[in-house]
């Protein structure tokens, strides 16, 4: 059975480091809050791909990592900030984390470009 929480709350750390970083391997950091500001877990954006594990990965607490490559950050940003709900998933057979969204009606758009016609 698949760890599934309600991604309630996030907040984001965008590293600067110019070109004096050396050993930090993330570009960001998505933190990712449920119900009461619990931390669920975390998306790490890696600035080079040979930094990233080969797995996500869940602690026995039960935080969740999920890793993805700095070019998918704004993706991810995006999907945090206009969709909604929103969850945090981990399936252990795959050792792989999601960030997901409910089922939605096909053609529902976004609120913006409705309110334009």
């Amino acid at each position: 059975m698949p760890f599934v929480e309600e991604i309630e709350g996030y907040e984001v750390y965008y590293y600067a480091g110019a070109k004096n970083v050396k050993d930090y391997m993330y570009k960001a950091i998505i933190g990712l809050r449920g119900h009461g500001d619990k931390l669920l877990g975390g998306a790490y954006f890696h600035r080079k791909d040979e930094t990233m594990p080969d797995s996500d990965e869940q602690k026995a607490a039960g935080y969740v990592s999920c890793h993805y490559s700095a070019e998918d950050f704004y993706p991810v940003l995006d999907l945090l900030r206009n969709e909604k709900p929103c969850y945090l998933r981990y399936v252990e057979e795959y050792d792989i984390g999601s960030i997901t969204t409910a089922v939605e009606p096909v053609g529902e758009g976004d609120e913006k470009s409705e309110d334009m016609s």
